[in-house]
């Protein structure tokens, strides 16, 4: 038995580590949320020829459960819901508090065995989380803080989730051990039921949805990426210039980021996609890549870049133009909170104790 539970939670840990977001939200729980005024992070920013300095603040630093895996906002409650795969929870950050200096965390959810990925369905104001151990899908109503649902029937061991809004439907990418190697199920929100399974080759751990165009993107069984009609449920091979990694949509450019985390002798970094052309239009090297969130205020991609480091794309170019030191842990998966304006970094420690905190940063304007 201990054995088996070492062997699941190595295979875990590769998983996040090349994957999982985030993604596109009973009892009490006592979190520490700090101000910390006097913790700020340089910024050194580079465009072109120039070179200025700024300054970026960790607000707080919030205690949530055991190994926190991933994290989705949750725009109409203006919380953030924290996946901890070590205590089989779900923390739930009140955005409000935050600024309030009160407890960040209002309530932590029980559910499935080591839940990883999580994503908020606006249109029914439901959180759904994945359980990558046992292969089900907790549904949480947003009011309650409550499980309401849960989806089984699963394939397989599901990865990552993501809501399409043009269809009402949850889209799960999982890795199954038979054939075919992976597979994307889809799930109705109104019946939370499994509706469709689509049988992929890839490595089925990560999911991002353009709902613009109606296609979801996942990886594939090599140096590419899948590309799935929410209609016809038709798959189109995009070649990459090395294996996929976390993605995101940014809806502004209606570009997909896709990040390239092998170095080595492939490149490192990541590829833009242009929405409905399905073919990359430019790969940006960097040193190590990782997890994205989007600021659709500012218009600007936020990704990781660098051990400890996140940087900022925006919409008018592809170069990466300022770097910060997050956290003394590595980082994790993020999103960011378009109602206060700051944004979420899920600290993560793959080597030694196990961190679990979630970094605020106020973004230097």
């Amino acid at each position: 038995m201990r054995r088996e539970k070492k062997v699941i939670y190595v295979s875990l840990t590769l998983i996040l580590l090349f994957s999982i977001m985030l993604t596109f939200g009973c009892g009490s729980s006592k979190s520490t949320s700090s101000s910390q005024p006097s913790n700020k992070t340089t910024l050194s920013t580079n465009n072109n020829a120039s070179s200025t300095t700024q300054v970026a603040t960790v607000s707080a630093t919030i205690t949530v459960g055991n190994g926190p895996a991933g994290i989705a906002y949750d725009s109409k409650m203006g919380e953030m819901f924290v996946t901890n795969h070590d205590d089989n929870t779900v923390s739930v950050i009140l955005d409000n508090n935050i600024l309030d200096n009160k407890n960040a965390v209002v309530a932590t959810i029980k559910v499935g065995t080591w839940p990883t990925s999580v994503a908020y369905d606006s249109g029914q104001g439901e959180v759904y989380v994945v359980s990558n151990v046992g292969g089900s899908i907790s549904v949480i109503s947003d009011k309650t803080n409550n499980v309401i649902a849960t989806v089984t029937g699963l394939a397989a061991s599901p990865n990552d989730i993501v809501y399409d809004s043009g269809k009402n439907e949850l889209f799960v990418a999982e890795h199954t051990t038979g054939s075919p190697s992976s597979a994307v199920e889809v799930i109705d929100d109104i019946s939370h039921k499994v509706i469709k399974t689509i049988p992929t080759k890839g490595a089925g751990t990560v999911i991002v949805c353009d709902a613009a165009t109606g296609e979801l993107f996942t990886p594939g069984d090599g140096q590419n990426i899948y590309a799935i009609s929410d209609s016809t449920y038709d798959v189109t091979t995009i070649p990459l210039a090395s294996y996929p990694g976390p993605a995101a949509y940014d809806p502004a450019k209606g570009e997909i980021f896709v990040s390239l985390p092998v170095g080595e002798t492939l490149v490192s970094g990541f590829a833009i996609i242009k929405e409905g052309k399905d073919t990359v239009t430019k790969t940006v090297t960097t040193s190590h890549p990782g997890y994205f969130a989007y600021n659709s205020a500012k218009g600007e991609m936020y990704t990781e870049t660098a051990n400890n480091t996140i940087s900022i794309i925006t919409d008018s170019g592809t170069t990466v133009i300022a770097t910060l030191s997050s956290s003394p842990a590595s980082t994790g998966p993020m999103a960011y909170d378009t109602s206060i304006g700051k944004l979420f970094v899920i600290n993560r420690a793959y080597q030694g104790p196990s961190v679990n905190t979630v970094s605020v940063i106020t973004p230097a304007s």
